[in-house]
């Protein structure tokens, strides 16, 4: 009599106490198709990429994946003895490897690398596929380094009006071989605005054709309080334009912190050939008008068309001093470029008290256009 086998294919313990006394081979023709028939791995069913192979005819089976292939996490890949744990391999014209995360905002989660401990370690490595060149190096310690091959630069996309580039702490270091340091500011147009530092150690703001052309620097320093500002923008371009701001306050102030007598020094100008140059020129507000200005011979002029001798201070309008004028000739005290007023009245002069006593002990000349006149003194 058949016994009905009440167990799972392959072979249990239920298997084992339900053989008969007696041989049947309906018994066992049931055993080989319900039991050892499951327990064949030849006939096992792969899924999600594992790969059963083998059949009746051949001695053993075979289990591999198969693309694609799809594996429940978490999955651990144990440290080999030796060597690389983890190789692949990817076809052409496609990623080699995608992780995805889970779209959600706040829980969606990329890689995460723990590896190295110090600077001699690469936590992160990636190498072009000829594997000649580190295009990106994450040493342990942190400290990442981006290689552009020759001709090739390293881009950072940004969207408008955002932050493309945040370092917070630590500086950035720039080290360019052929025309110094420099951070190139491309815009529209043919010109480069360059940000740099030359080999004499000379730091600069200016301008260039090209990546490759040797800048033009325009505001340069070498050492704290020392800065040069460079022309040659063109004629009529002034090198420097300091527009004010806050209602009455200064656009400029100079101030020498030194407290020691003959060592605090303001202003140094150094300008100037002919007294049709300017060496120092100061307008009106809507520069309508000369207020003051000294050419380049030395001649100041307040308030007067340029040209003034060297040496001479012309003012279209008056002088008034606080104290007294001292004059360095004794030819004359003053001189008209017209005739003075002569201011008679007709009357008849009266000197009835003198400082002293006596004739005047000079009469001191004065040039009334051309003409000379005294005015008696004591």
């Amino acid at each position: 009599m058949a016994i009905v086998l009440k167990s799972k294919p392959g072979l249990s313990s239920t298997t084992t106490l339900n053989i008969p006394k007696d041989w049947d081979p309906t018994w066992f023709r049931n055993l080989i198709s319900n039991q050892l028939k499951g327990a064949d791995v030849r006939n096992a069913v792969g899924v999600n990429g594992i790969v059963v192979s083998g059949n009746i005819s051949s001695p053993y089976a075979t289990i591999g994946f198969g693309a694609p292939v799809t594996l429940p996490g978490p999955v651990t890949i144990s440290a080999p003895a030796t060597g690389t744990a983890l190789y692949v391999y990817g076809a052409n014209g496609a990623f080699n490897t995608q992780f995805i995360s889970n779209n959600v905002t706040g829980n969606s989660f990329g890689v995460r690398i723990l590896a190295g401990t110090n600077a001699s370690d690469d936590a992160f490595v990636i190498t072009n596929a000829a594997g000649t060149f580190n295009d990106l190096v994450i040493l342990g310690d942190g400290e990442a380094t981006f290689q552009s091959q020759a001709g090739t630069p390293v881009t950072i996309l940004g969207s408008a009006n955002t932050v493309a580039l945040n370092i917070q702490g630590g500086v950035i270091e720039i080290n360019e071989i052929s025309n110094g340091n420099q951070i190139l500011l491309d815009a529209t147009g043919t010109d480069y605005g360059v940000i740099g530092v030359s080999a004499a150690q000379t730091w600069f703001l200016g301008y260039a054709l090209t990546p490759a052309t040797t800048p033009t620097p325009v505001l340069s320093w070498s050492q704290p309080g020392q800065v040069t500002i460079s022309g040659g923008g063109g004629s009529g371009i002034n090198a420097l334009v300091v527009n004010g701001g806050v209602s009455q306050t200064w656009t400029v102030e100079i101030f020498n912190p030194s407290s020691s007598a003959g060592t605090n020094y303001g202003l140094l100008i150094e300008a100037g050939r002919t007294t049709a140059d300017y060496a120092m020129y100061v307008v009106n507000y809507n520069d309508t008008g000369s207020v003051f200005y000294v050419n380049g011979v030395g001649g100041v002029g307040i308030g007067v068309a340029p040209g003034v001798a060297a040496g001479t201070l012309s003012v279209e309008s008056n002088i008034i001093a606080g104290s007294y004028f001292q004059t360095g000739q004794g030819t004359y005290l003053m001189a008209s470029s017209v005739a003075f007023t002569a201011g008679a009245t007709g009357n008849a002069p009266t000197l009835t008290a003198g400082p002293v006593t006596g004739n005047p002990t000079k009469w001191i000349a004065i040039d009334d256009n051309g003409t000379v006149r005294h005015i008696p003194a004591w």
